[in-house]
């Protein structure tokens, strides 16, 4: 339920997805990898705190939920072709429109 609500509020700022996220030690550094990951697991993304998330939520018992920002695509280390400000401001607008009706 809680990813369903979140993912109503991230439809509304932007195009969103809901799926499974690949929880990786490392991010893929190229197209080779990139393809082997994605042929393996059909990710929507890579991740590397997503884990972290999951293990706290289970050891409470409390839901949670991941609202990921995506600025890049796998094995793109280019930065100049990254958009961290509009990925970062739309996970924030999904979060706090969360709140606001929430509480």
């Amino acid at each position: 339920d809680l990813s369903s609500r979140l993912l109503e509020f991230a439809l509304k700022i932007s195009n969103a997805s809901c799926g499974k996220m690949l929880t990786v030690m490392g991010v893929s550094g190229n197209a080779a990898q990139v393809e082997a990951r994605h042929k393996s697991f059909s990710p929507l993304a890579e991740d590397m705190e997503g884990f972290a998330l999951a293990h706290v939520g289970k050891a409470f018992k409390l839901p949670v939920a991941q609202v990921r920002g995506i600025s890049n695509k796998a094995g793109n280390r280019n930065r100049a072709t990254w958009d961290l400000d509009l990925s970062s401001r739309n996970a924030q607008l999904t979060v706090l429109e969360y709140i606001c009706e929430r509480f």
